[in-house]
């Protein structure tokens, strides 16, 4: 983009040519120029990344709209300012909720933005202290869809229907907070609980090597056998994070085991299955079958709810598929934002 736009060119004040350092990914809409500290912003340059924002400089909102006009969509900050970034995710999303002249349709993207966000920081870094900085920003978001039932019912709208893992993180987590009114959960705590078992059930993906994860075609048997271990590896580092609820590895843990004691680890089966891997096994294999893959289109809502009740029968627990059914009904009445 600095090569095509001389402006914007003009405006970065250094270059990396052979990029010594690790980048990610920040949507320009998340940017709010108020509330910008503690981290540089990059763009991408055609040899590397330009330094457009040094860390403690001032950014203003007519930069941020000259960036947007010329067709930059998302701007980068190094990894290693993980900290300085959630920081900041923290406070663009209380300004967002706080924000009286704040749409839902607006709220719901901010909370997408920055959910996609965490979520791309845990994979890349999946530490009982990346996990333990990330948790505020997932649980603000939670409290704040309690209060706002329609906020829920925008994030389901608009949910990432292309296939990633870190889509797949955010997407689960939203079906899951949305399925707690069927399931009658109504305490705060629990929702919580079952949001982040949600977002973090496949984190143990983010522990295998990354051929096995972006291999084209069918696995092998024994890579197939190394994939179903991400169950055990996700439970086992959950459990190290301090102060997390049990039942987040827990649903590590078990959403891949089947009602029909057809499933693993442990082959476990009906209730003895943990309550909160019985809902991660339905928002899992759901959101699966309602994502577009390189391999596959995805169903509609109403495909893959009757795939997994006649397919795939006796996998799934009822009540919980039940929730999931009733939850798509409201979304279906909920009005337009």
């Amino acid at each position: 983009m600095c090569a095509k736009e001389p402006w914007l060119f003009e405006r970065c004040v250094g270059m990396t040519e052979e990029q010594p350092h690790e980048y990610l990914p920040l949507e320009l809409d998340t940017l709010k120029a108020e509330l910008i500290a503690g981290f540089s912003i990059y763009v991408q340059a055609p040899k590397g990344y330009a330094l457009y924002r040094e860390s403690g400089t001032s950014l203003d909102e007519a930069s941020i709209e000259q960036l947007r006009q010329a067709g930059v969509q998302v701007v980068y900050v190094k990894a290693d300012d993980t900290e300085s970034l959630e920081e900041y995710l923290q406070r663009f999303m209380r300004a967002t909720f706080d924000d009286p002249g704040a749409l839902i349709d607006e709220k719901a993207r901010g909370i997408e933005l920055s959910w996609g966000i965490v979520a791309r920081q845990i994979l890349r870094r999946p530490t009982a202290l990346q996990i333990n900085r990330a948790r505020p920003i997932i649980e603000m978001a939670v409290a704040e869809m309690e209060n706002a039932p329609e906020l829920t019912y925008e994030l389901l709208l608009n949910t990432e229907t292309s296939f990633s893992l870190p889509s797949h993180l955010v997407n689960s987590s939203v079906f899951t907070i949305a399925m707690c009114g069927p399931l009658t959960i109504s305490k705060p705590s629990e929702k919580q609980a079952l949001a982040l078992s949600a977002f973090l059930h496949d984190i143990g993906k983010a522990l295998l090597p990354e051929h096995l994860l972006q291999k084209s075609g069918k696995l092998s048997t024994a890579e197939w056998a190394q994939m179903r271990q991400h169950s055990l590896l996700g439970c086992n580092l959950l459990s190290t994070v301090k102060d997390v609820p049990g039942v987040v590895a827990e649903a590590a843990r078990s959403h891949h085991e089947r009602i029909d004691q057809q499933g693993y680890p442990d082959g476990l089966g009906g209730d003895a299955i943990p309550f909160a891997g019985r809902v991660a096994a339905v928002v899992d294999v759901f959101n699966a079958l309602t994502t577009d893959t390189p391999f596959r289109k995805r169903l509609n809502s109403f495909e893959a709810i009757t795939a997994m009740r006649e397919q795939m029968k006796g996998q799934f627990d009822v009540e919980v598929l039940r929730a999931l059914v009733h939850t798509l009904a409201e979304q279906s009445r909920a009005p337009a934002s």
